[in-house]
């Protein structure tokens, strides 16, 4: 299975530049992944 995930919007100058050192999907991947598997599990077997 193969899940895309976005974000758009605009940043203050000081959180600019450390996006550029700070990779965003990968501190989130974790959390976004484990969700996806909680729900998975909810839909599977609901009781």
């Amino acid at each position: 299975m193969l899940a895309n995930m976005g974000m758009w919007g605009a940043f203050p100058r000081p959180m600019n530049l450390m996006l550029l050192f700070f990779d965003l999907e990968e501190a989130i991947s974790n959390d976004y992944e484990t969700g996806l598997n909680n729900l998975k599990a909810i839909l599977v077997d609901p009781f």
